[in-house]
């Protein structure tokens, strides 16, 4: 592409050849010359491929190349080039809509593995064109932007993107006659990841099922099962979090509109789906309140995935360690160890063998398994970390120990670990309210400093973490929640 001035736009476009015919973007027959910046074009023209303009400098900068990624001068990601120093997202509409127009035809295949990966499959050029669109909708601009800007270019991509054509068409239909908004970023997000064809999302748009403020199907729960007493799984829709979400992260959600609000850890996800799994169990009442959802049901809100992702990498011999809920997370973290190369051992606790959960999993995925009851009920009678320090002391090493549960559990383990220099990871259950560092009810002392467990972890290392005041810390409101679960319990029994 190189930078033109149009002069009905009265601005530079990159020009778009369609069928051969040079183009600006909305379409129109760009000139060489630039009459109200004729100062500068000739250094533009120097640097037509590379001119853009940086939102945050105000200010156009030749682009650079830092590790494969276009920064400006200054470091920043530069926008669309724009001499009247004007705030282009607007403009941002065109250059996505060419390039769906060039992938949809098959005149290019640049950015295909970036979209292949993303999405695990092989996809058509009609796929393709649906990924660059997507990738424009997840920018979250307004949709007047939108609806103009397609209106200006609808004659000149209208017989090119049929389908798409079609999206837009009764989109606007629902947007001109009642203000109706549609969420593009879900319709076209099922039209890659669901089985739907273009005709039955079409319909459904008309219908109201993408309506924006009407959250069709969003947060609900598609899958539920009881793993262990008072111990249950939930699988809940939510393809947005599902295509983001990495190990070790967690989401926050609300039953009802008046719910407390509840983090739990990220146990699996399938972007093809657009689910995500969670185990909880039911111990306040908010997680009782969870638990009494059905399949069919919806979670109020859910935000996610919040947290740093966890390191996944290969380190050779790794242990990981979960104690009664908190197995699950052991399991998701112990599945992409595994997946990255390492060999595996595996110590799962709980109180007695009824609570015990994944043990199956666990056994065909693990080089190694121990399984630990409390009460001897099941395998080695008494706690990980005595295992731990049995494996230790006869002379088994490991480069990485992972430890999720208890307040207590951690912190032996992490007590075991450091005589012998091992690296030892934790992932903390602190108190949590907004999940975004704005509270600080997550705090934790980790190397003498304070940081935030949801933004700063939830993973830390465990040789640093002061677990004397984290465990005082989450013991804080015991008596406040005893009491709320009293009220719950009196709440059900008078509906009962």
């Amino acid at each position: 592409m190189k930078t033109r001035f149009c002069l009905e736009c009265k601005n530079f476009e990159d020009r778009n050849e369609i069928d051969g015919v040079v183009l600006c973007a909305r379409g129109h027959e760009p000139e060489i010359a630039c009459p109200d910046f004729q100062d500068r074009y000739e250094e533009l023209r120097k640097t037509a491929s590379k001119t853009r303009f940086c939102y945050e400098c105000k200010n156009f900068e030749d682009r650079i190349e830092i590790d494969g990624n276009v920064v400006c001068d200054r470091e920043h990601e530069p926008g669309i080039s724009c001499p009247d120093f004007q705030d282009r997202r607007v403009d941002v509409f065109y250059s996505y809509i060419y390039w769906a127009y060039l992938y949809s035809t098959g005149k290019t295949i640049e950015g295909k593995d970036y979209y292949e990966k993303r999405f695990s499959r092989k996809l058509s050029n009609q796929e393709l064109a649906y990924a660059c669109l997507l990738d424009y909708f997840e920018l979250g601009l307004e949709d007047s932007h939108l609806y103009r800007c397609w209106e200006t270019v609808r004659k000149t991509y209208e017989e090119k993107l049929p389908i798409i054509s079609k999206i837009f068409a009764v989109t606007l239909q629902g947007f001109n006659l009642y203000g109706g908004r549609v969420d593009l970023e879900k319709v076209f997000l099922d039209l890659l990841s669901s089985k739907k064809g273009s005709e039955e999302i079409g319909k459904e748009i008309l219908e109201g099922h993408y309506s924006r403020g009407v959250r069709v199907m969003e947060n609900e729960i598609v899958y539920k099962e009881v793993l262990a007493l008072e111990v249950k799984l939930i699988k809940v829709r939510a393809p947005l979090i599902a295509r983001k979400a990495k190990s070790g992260q967690f989401v926050i959600l609300r039953v009802y509109e008046d719910s407390e609000r509840i983090p739990l850890t990220l146990i699996d996800w399938t972007p093809n789906e657009g689910t995500i799994t969670l185990v909880f169990k039911e111990v306040g009442a908010s997680t009782k309140e969870l638990g009494t959802l059905e399949v069919g049901d919806r979670v109020h809100d859910l935000v996610g995935p919040l947290g740093n992702p966890g390191e996944i990498k290969f380190c050779g011999k790794v242990c990981v360690i979960g104690r009664g809920v908190a197995i699950a997370a052991a399991y998701e973290r112990a599945k992409k160890l595994k997946e990255a190369g390492n060999n595996l051992t595996t110590i799962i606790s709980a109180r007695t063998s009824k609570l015990l959960i994944y043990k199956e999993e666990l056994r065909r995925l693990s080089d190694k398994l121990y399984i630990v009851t409390d009460d001897g009920s099941e395998g080695i009678k008494g706690y990980a970390n005595d295992v731990l320090k049995s494996l230790l002391g006869s002379g088994e090493r490991f480069d990485l120990v992972y430890a999720v549960g208890a307040a207590t559990l951690m912190r032996t383990v992490s007590e075991v670990t450091k005589p012998y220099n091992i690296k030892t990871t934790v992932s903390l259950n602190a108190l949590m309210v907004d999940g975004t560092g704005m509270c600080g009810c997550c705090r934790v002392t980790v190397g003498g400093k304070t940081m935030f467990t949801c933004v700063d972890g939830p993973e830390f290392d465990a040789h640093l973490v002061d677990f004397e005041e984290f465990r005082a810390r989450i013991h804080t409101y015991d008596q406040e929640e005893k009491n709320i679960l009293k009220l719950y319990g009196e709440k059900v029994s008078c509906k009962g």
